[in-house]
């Protein structure tokens, strides 16, 4: 069996056409990378440097006397509503940036950082205190559903709070780049196409299926040596997005907790950066076999490539319609751009177990991916089905 998933492999692997396009999109990747970063620099190098010489004075653990330096700094430099333009050129040679707006810009953008982390542990306990009001009040009326529901947010919302401060805003680039995942879903389709269409040309698909033996391990390979397939671009183009932007943006932050962004505020999950890292590649690994088994089953029981083509990108667009209308169980879009799962605080309640979306979509989905997987890997002969029910019809 191993030996046959081999040569499935090898099958894909030699496809010239599939590295001319995997060449191709790591330079497009590239270059959209490179154009993230250079939106993300456009400041003057007087600011930078005075954002660097603050930054190093106050990254690292949140002390009092970090805290109160900022406010001071902040009331001295602070310029009132309206008057922006009249500072717009004043020099400030005892400053941070040189002139009176960017220090006063600086130590705004200085002062709300520090002080959301300085608050957060603060925000988190009443947060927790108003679950424990829900939970009281949902026993006193013996709503238990409603019960373990609060009680599995308070479980992931106690004992939250940020110790240190660390300037984090380039991680929200990478969260939210979906670009290298478009290229995985072509660079998918068009390797697992040809896996099956090379056989069919050259009539060998007919003679595999002369054997019931032969037919179940040669699809049972061919569907190993896709997933496999699917597995190493995923890994490799996210990982390209990762080690790309850690390089570009810094490496600081991934010991920090992912709540430590503002826009994370509410996220569900204690996940420091590390761990999202691991559960996004997971997840999108997830989503991407489930288009990997979809393209399977499309080709197996399509015959012209025109159409194969066009059914897959019709699935693509049901699957992104499902998306859209957030039913998150049945599409491999809400694991692909998985944050919205992580930051939704929805529970779910069947048969007294309560689940979050996350797990919620986890599990549908992987029932979608088993689905898909064993109507490849079946006897099934959709043609022949349809003669039946025709023959019984009239």
């Amino acid at each position: 069996m191993i030996g046959l998933w081999l040569d499935e492999w090898k099958k894909i692997r030699k496809n010239r056409f599939l590295w001319i396009f995997f060449c191709l999109f790591f330079f497009v990747n590239l270059y959209q990378i490179l154009h993230t970063y250079e939106f993300y620099k456009q400041t003057s190098e007087e600011y930078q440097a005075g954002y660097e010489k603050l930054y190093s004075e106050l990254k690292g653990s949140i002390t009092k006397e970090k805290v109160q330096f900022i406010i001071n700094k902040f009331n001295e430099t602070k310029v009132e509503q309206g008057t922006e333009l009249e500072y717009a050129g004043e020099k400030n040679k005892e400053g941070y940036t040189g002139y009176v707006l960017g220090d006063w810009a600086l130590m705004s953008d200085f002062y709300d950082r520090m002080k959301y982390a300085y608050e957060y542990e603060q925000w988190s306990d009443q947060i927790v205190k108003k679950i424990e009001k829900n939970i009281d009040f949902f026993q006193g009326i013996g709503l238990n559903n409603q019960v373990q529901k609060n009680e599995m947010l308070k479980k992931h919302f106690a004992d939250r709070k940020l110790q240190n401060l660390f300037v984090m805003d380039h991680w929200i680039y990478y969260i939210e780049y979906d670009f290298s995942s478009l290229l995985v879903i072509l660079l998918i389709a068009f390797g697992t196409v040809s896996l099956v269409l090379e056989e069919r040309q050259t009539e060998m698909e007919q003679l595999i299926d002369t054997t019931c033996i032969g037919r179940k391990r040669t699809k049972l390979a061919k569907l190993l040596a896709a997933f496999f397939n699917t597995c190493l671009l995923t890994v490799f183009f996210r990982g390209m997005d990762l080690i790309l932007f850690a390089h570009l943006f810094g490496y600081e932050g991934w010991s920090q907790p992912i709540y430590s962004l503002e826009v994370w505020k509410m996220e569900l999950y204690k996940m420091t950066m590390w761990q999202y890292v691991g559960m996004d590649v997971l997840l999108k690994l997830l989503g991407m076999m489930i288009f990997c088994a979809v393209c399977l089953v499309v080709v197996r029981y399509g015959k012209n490539v025109f159409v194969i083509y066009i059914c897959i990108a019709a699935i693509l667009i049901g699957f992104f319609a499902c998306h859209i209308q957030g039913w998150d169980a049945i599409t491999p879009f809400s694991l692909i751009t998985n944050r919205n799962l992580i930051q939704d605080l929805s529970i779910i309640s069947i048969f007294h177990k309560s689940y979050s979306a996350l797990e919620w979509a986890s599990i549908g989905n992987t029932s979608v991916l088993l689905l898909f997987s064993i109507l490849f890997c079946s006897n099934l002969n959709i043609k022949q089905v349809m003669n039946n029910f025709k023959r019984n019809r009239y």
